[in-house]
């Protein structure tokens, strides 16, 4: 028997799958300089009934995938991904082997990133049952592993899929992979991201300045009833370095959000 949280993801899962909003309305979001994001089948198989335990939102969510998280890290979208690939039954357990191997700098360093902040309280060598890590776009990029891209993309996306997502987790904390990330946020359908106290930032403040503010900018995602936490934090892929060059300032990043964290369980 399922949970109405089960059936609701179910749900939201077979419409990423059916989504062709880009395609359909030929928006720049959809084919920028000869890129554009291709769909998958989601986990779902044609004429089955889906398996809760095999579909995702995205592929990052077949790592850590609790639909009970306290926590979601957030990212902005997936790396390439050839449509070969996208075409195999069982394509979605990629992740098996990045975690033996560690093929995605990402991957790596999150998983190094945890252990040192968090103490030993989450092994991400398997799954957690407080973790849920998704992007906010739903599809996977065809030719770029990263790099610019419209904002369109994530937009769309955070309006029809992110919000109703959060809604089905209802994380209490939800990390912030960059400064575009954080600002989808404020697109998911009723929902608005608030600054918890007296200060408003600057609409123009980078992410190291919001980050590396003597007292950290507090804020907030207000979504229909819900609030929940936002913290902020680099993205923690192959140029984490160039944007946080000292390893102490990644720690000392990710041990505020561990802080956070804590404080929101006691």
């Amino acid at each position: 028997m399922r949970s109405e949280k089960e059936e609701k993801y179910i749900e939201l899962v077979k419409d990423m799958r059916e989504c062709r909003i880009c395609q359909g309305i030929k928006a720049p979001a959809y084919c920028e300089d000869g890129e554009y994001l291709v769909n998958d089948s989601h986990g779902i198989v044609s004429g089955q009934e889906p398996d809760i335990d095999r579909i995702y939102a995205n592929r990052w969510n077949m790592w850590q995938g609790s639909l009970d998280a306290e926590i979601m890290v957030i990212g902005l979208d997936f790396g390439r991904v050839t449509e070969e690939s996208l075409d195999q039954p069982e394509g979605h357990r990629w992740w098996e082997e990045g975690i033996s191997g560690w093929k995605s700098p990402t991957d790596k360093n999150l998983n190094r990133i945890f252990s040192e902040a968090f103490g030993g309280e989450f092994d991400l060598t398997k799954p957690c049952d407080k973790l849920f890590f998704t992007n906010v776009a739903c599809c996977y990029r065809q030719k770029k592993t990263s790099g610019a891209s419209n904002g369109a993309w994530y937009a769309f996306c955070a309006r029809r899929y992110l919000g109703r997502l959060i809604q089905i987790i209802e994380p209490r904390l939800i990390v912030c992979l960059g400064l575009q990330v954080f600002e989808s946020m404020g697109y998911c359908e009723n929902g608005r991201i608030l600054c918890t106290d007296d200060r408003k930032p600057e609409r123009e403040m980078s992410l190291r300045e919001l980050i590396n503010a003597k007292d950290p900018y507090h804020f907030e995602l207000e979504l229909g009833s819900k609030r929940i936490e936002i913290a902020l934090a680099y993205h923690p892929g192959a140029n984490m370095n160039r944007n946080r060059k000292d390893e102490k300032d990644v720690r000392t990043d990710w041990k505020r959000i561990f802080e956070l964290y804590m404080q929101l369980k006691n």
